[in-house]
Parts: C-alpha cells; structure tokens; sequence
C-alpha cells in the first residue's frame, strides 16, 4: 500500500510538472517558436516566409550543409562566410526589425568606466583599454541597430558579484549605476533592473520582449562570461534564438571572455557519437560585429544584393 500510495505521489507531481511546462509554453508563446530547437528547420522557416529578412554568418565548428541560395526577388540577402579553421561550416542568424532585438547588458558606469566606476576601476590600464574598445564597439552596434528598427533593450544590474545594492535603484544622481552617456535608452526603448546575473530571471523582459513580437536576440554588453553568458542561456531557455556579438562583449580577463563565447558557441556533442548529425545542441551564434553592422545596414537601405562576408574575397574585391 505504501508503494503504491508512493508511486500515485510520483505520477501526480508528473502530472502537474507537464502542466505546468504545458501552461509555461502557452503563456510565453513559446509554442509559436518551438522551431528554434532546429536550427534548419527555422533557417527554412525564415527564408520560405519573410520577404524582408537580412542574415549573417556566424561562427560555428557544427558540420552544416551549405544554404541555398534563393532567388533575389525574394529580397533576402544571405551572408556567407567560411569558418576560422577554413572547413566549410556555416551557420546563418537571420534577423529582420519586426522580431528581432538588440539586448544590452549593463553597460553602466561602475562596470565600463576605468575612473569613475565601482568596478571597472579595480583593474590595470591593459583591461581598462580593452572595456573602452568594447564599448566603443558596443556603441558602433547600437546606433547601427537603431537605424536598421530594430526592438533596443538594456539591462541595469544592481547585483554587485555576491552584493545586491538595492540602494543604487531608482537612486537619484548615481551615476555609477546608470548606463554610459553615450548609451542612454531613448524614450520607448526598453531598459529593465535586474538583481540576477541574466536579465530575464528577475525582471519582466520576456513580456516586454514579447508584447513587441521579437524572437531573436543580438546579445551584447558585459561581462561576457557573467551576465552575457547568463542572459544567452535564460533567453534560449524562454526560447528566443541568440547571436551573440563577439567584439560588443567584453570580460576583465581576456581568457574568460574566449572561454564563455567557446561554451555559447561550441556545440555540446562528441564527434561521431549519436549526435553527430544534432543541431541546435548550443545556447547560442558568434558572429563579427562587422558582419552584423553590415547586414544591418543593408537592413537600413532595403538592399537585395547578397552580401559576401569572406575575408579573403572582400579582400580581393578590393585590389
């Protein structure tokens, strides 16, 4: 009796956990974007139904068979570009203004600024500069973005490594905790407080993100390996797909920034294991900042010419 009184406990909280996974999907519309766990499948989806779509190639060791190219009058423009160690794997993030963001994360004072903020200004010249670089980037990608329409985000965190200074928000003339000068949100744009390392956790970003249709994610700001990393993995558990923008992120410690890229980015399978044909095993893309504000630009002037973002040729184009 006992075991059986056991076993109806466990199949009851199975069955309120399935309902609550089923309630969960439906009331973030998640079941509208279940194609993002295969990335084929949604690259297809998006180069079959949208007319105003703009993609880029992002960097990827996952084995993919090259994309087709479609026709120009279908107004796509697709990127491609071969991956660092010169195989040919591919991988496309397609964003058009009407469902894609341009997520900030906390590019405030205290963590970008090497004189004035709380953070930042604990560490050498040599990490000084290479933040300042990352901003600038940052900067460079949020202008881009604004003029290509898409939806602008921006976190602010009041979580301090193991402190929650709840006393910074709302707090009148902190300039440490608000965001950089030249980074300011505009009216519209959204800009949430969070006290978790990821913006989704504690705040109300998802709704925010949702009520204004996006499914994708260009994720930029700092530190990379703490609440970018943290942020790419809560948006594709809500699943939003994710590009991160490799130079408009940015760590106090170089190694840790190459090393959360490498965890977003690698695909989680053992080559020639069962999954060796997976996709989508990954929380999310890297692309080149130069790629992406190339395509957003062709974004901003309704260019149809397919972009070619090889190195090599462009090189060659201009010799």
């Amino acid at each position: 009796q006992q075991q059986q009184q056991q076993q109806q406990q466990q199949d009851d909280h199975s069955g309120s956990t399935k309902k609550r996974i089923s309630d969960n999907l439906r009331s973030s519309n998640a079941t509208e974007t279940t194609e993002a766990l295969s990335i084929a499948e949604e690259d297809e989806l998006l180069l079959d139904t949208i007319s105003d779509s703009s993609s880029f190639s992002s960097m990827s060791s996952l084995k993919k068979q090259p994309h087709k190219e479609k026709n120009k009058d279908n107004n796509d423009a697709t990127t491609t570009a071969t991956h660092e160690n010169n195989e040919e794997d591919q991988r496309f993030f397609h964003i058009t203004p009407h469902d894609t963001a341009l997520l900030l994360i906390d590019m405030q004072t205290d963590f970008i600024n090497p004189t004035q903020g709380r953070l930042c200004k604990q560490y050498s010249s040599q990490v000084h500069s290479e933040i300042e670089q990352t901003t600038h980037h940052v900067e460079r990608l949020l202008q881009a973005a604004r003029k290509a329409g898409l939806t602008i985000a921006q976190s602010r965190s009041h979580r301090y490594g193991a402190t929650i200074r709840k006393d910074l928000v709302d707090a009148q003339d902190d300039a440490g905790y608000e965001l950089a000068p030249n980074l300011r949100a505009l009216e519209g744009e959204i800009v949430v407080d969070k006290w978790t390392f990821g913006a989704f956790a504690s705040t109300n970003l998802e709704e925010e993100l949702r009520k204004r249709g996006i499914r994708k994610i260009l994720l930029g700001g700092v530190l990379t390996n703490v609440c970018v990393f943290a942020t790419a993995v809560q948006a594709v558990d809500r699943f939003f797909r994710v590009c991160v923008v490799e130079e408009a992120t940015g760590s106090f410690e170089t190694r840790w920034h190459t090393q959360a890229l490498n965890l977003l980015n690698e695909p989680q399978i053992v080559p020639g294991g069962h999954a060796h044909n997976a996709t989508g095993l990954y929380f999310g893309e890297v692309a080149k900042l130069q790629n992406v504000l190339n395509t957003l630009e062709q974004i901003t002037s309704s260019s149809t010419t397919p972009i070619h973002m090889d190195d090599d040729t462009e090189n060659k184009k201009k010799n």
